[in-house]
């Protein structure tokens, strides 16, 4: 346990939410809450990979599960202590607060009943439809990832260009229909204004308790396509708004190169699939970066890893420093992010990554795009290999890039066995009018494993 540093050694609270870098649109509300369709799916591709994992990008990618395991270059020094002014507008906040590591560990003891599975590779993937999510007092609402704190549900949305907190009780049995969500009246912005630069998009994509009374988020800051810097802020319980710890572009901080006249390198960017776990030695936070190398073209469409996702991580007490994460270089964890090897492939901007009791395993989720499917894959350790655990399908886009993108687990509303999981994604739709806009549904999905 440690004290959590923030914008100049302040603290912050953080929480979470969804992706918006792709399209900035919405869902809209057509629920059929009580179906539950059984789309069989004992798919299990080979594991040279199901194709990639999408989140809203352009069609025309293919995926791989390859991961390249290269030399470590030299060693790069992060500086995170500088902070732009403008991140320190507000007044000064209390003194730096404790992290209960305990409170946000995972609880891999088996509860009274359950039996873990005998082997990842014999359990059948069974998943079916709940209907579209819909949050009270929102227009086309679109879900991104949600996380339990205390007895609380932190969901994260996106609409009106801005991302949303909406909070709900803990379900007392596995969803049979889409919950009934409220949204804050009026809503509120979950970022602030300075969280990201002008003329950007706030992208949350990961959010993890770090106690019963608080959450960790992580977001870049989007320019239609282009993704750049990362940033960090936490949210306390029932709160509508994060505070700031530190602004895109601050949590990770790289040395500009020796040239002033070259770009800057490329760097791959952290903030997707947090979570939180426990080891041997120290209770850590992991976190992927899902952007390909434009330098490696085995990362581009067609290649042979293409869409990648390397993987960092830091002690839970050190999140907010990011001169405290390592890097895995593809056989131990390196100091320099330039060493940084893929773990996974095949995942294109969204991915969900959590430990699952009943395989005794992580479990992947990301979108098999550009399809009309999602991807689910295990690994008996968050750096891999991951290998196949299945496929299902969605239900067919008729919008947008004709497919189905930003599947996400939701780790929150798992059963206590955690055989039953929740998995959400953005369904295209067709414009009510010809020549009108997109319409986006979020659709929440049961899924069962037997």
């Amino acid at each position: 346990m440690g004290e959590y540093d923030d914008l100049a050694g302040r603290p912050a609270r953080a929480g979470l939410l969804a992706r918006a870098g792709s399209i900035a649109l919405a869902l809209s509300c057509a629920c059929n809450p009580n179906s539950f369709d059984q789309l069989s799916s004992s798919a299990r591709a080979a594991d040279s990979g199901p194709e990639r994992g999408d989140a809203g990008e352009p069609p025309g990618r293919d995926a791989s599960m390859d991961a390249g395991l290269d030399a470590t270059p030299p060693q790069v020094t992060i500086d995170a202590g500088t902070v732009d002014a403008a991140v320190a507008h507000d007044a000064a906040l209390d003194a730096a607060t404790e992290i209960d590591d305990a409170a946000a560990m995972p609880a891999d003891a088996e509860p009274a009943g359950c039996v873990p599975a005998a082997d990842p590779e014999q359990v059948q993937v069974h998943a079916g439809e709940l209907g579209a999510l819909a949050v009270s007092d929102l227009r086309e609402p679109r879900a991104g990832p949600a996380v339990r704190i205390g007895e609380r549900v932190l969901w994260t949305f996106w609409a009106a260009d801005s991302s949303l907190a909406v909070w709900s009780d803990v379900p007392a049995e596995p969803l049979s229909a889409t919950p009934a969500l409220h949204a804050a009246v009026p809503p509120l912005p979950l970022l602030a204004a300075v969280a990201v630069p002008a003329n950007t998009t706030a992208s949350i994509a990961s959010a993890l308790a770090v106690s019963e009374s608080e959450a960790l988020i992580y977001f870049a800051a989007f320019y239609i396509f282009e993704l750049q810097g990362v940033g960090l802020a936490r949210i306390g319980l029932d709160a509508s708004q994060a505070e700031l710890i530190h602004a895109a572009g601050e949590l990770f901080r790289y040395p500009p190169p020796a040239d002033p006249q070259a770009p800057a390198p490329w760097r791959p960017r952290f903030y997707v699939g947090a979570f939180v776990h426990a080891e041997p030695d120290d209770t850590y936070v992991y976190v992927y970066a899902c952007d390909p190398n434009p330098a490696a073209p085995d990362e581009q469409a067609g290649g042979q890893s293409a869409d990648p996702c390397r993987l960092a991580r830091a002690p839970l007490a050190q999140a907010s420093d990011g001169a405290a994460y390592r890097y895995w270089n593809g056989a131990d964890w390196d100091s320099s992010v330039d060493a940084a090897r893929p773990v996974i492939t095949g995942v294109s901007g969204r991915l969900s990554v959590s430990y699952n009791r009943y395989l005794e395993r992580f479990v992947a989720v990301h979108t098999a795009g550009p399809t009309n499917r999602v991807t689910l894959r295990w690994a008996d350790r968050p750096e891999g290999p991951f290998h196949p655990l299945g496929q299902f399908e969605t239900l067919p886009a008729t919008g947008a890039y004709g497919f189905t993108f930003e599947a996400l687990e939701q780790p929150a509303l798992r059963d206590e066995c955690q055989r039953t999981l929740f998995v959400t994604y953005t369904l295209p739709l067709a414009p009510a009018e010809a020549g009108g806009p997109d319409v986006y549904e979020s659709r929440l999905v049961r899924v069962e494993l037997e």
